[in-house]
């Protein structure tokens, strides 16, 4: 039996009051994807002390006129402020998945 991606993943306590979804990959995808998150808009900007690890992310923020993507792999601890008003949808790659 697999248990939830809420006890595998921990999200920072800074985003305890963020809308934010976290999903599972799809069977083909677990090889490579650890996770799938989505933080829906809300009123609540997160800013986020990000620190290093093996995994990437790539993360695409979507308004209603544009959308921007992201590409994250930390070599170094780094802040980034989520701006709450935009659609955040990102996949979180395993070590070497990216």
């Amino acid at each position: 039996m697999q248990m939830p991606i809420e006890t595998q993943i921990i999200p920072a306590a800074s985003f305890a009051n963020a809308n934010l979804n976290m999903l599972v990959p799809h069977p083909q995808l677990k090889s490579w994807v650890q996770c799938i998150w989505i933080m829906r808009p809300s009123n609540l900007n997160v800013d986020e002390k990000i620190y290093p690890d093996a995994g990437a992310s790539l993360t695409f923020s979507i308004s209603d006129t544009s959308v921007t993507a992201r590409y994250l792999q930390n070599t170094s601890t780094t802040r980034y402020q989520w701006c709450g008003s935009l659609l955040h949808i990102s996949i979180r790659f395993k070590p070497g998945g990216a």
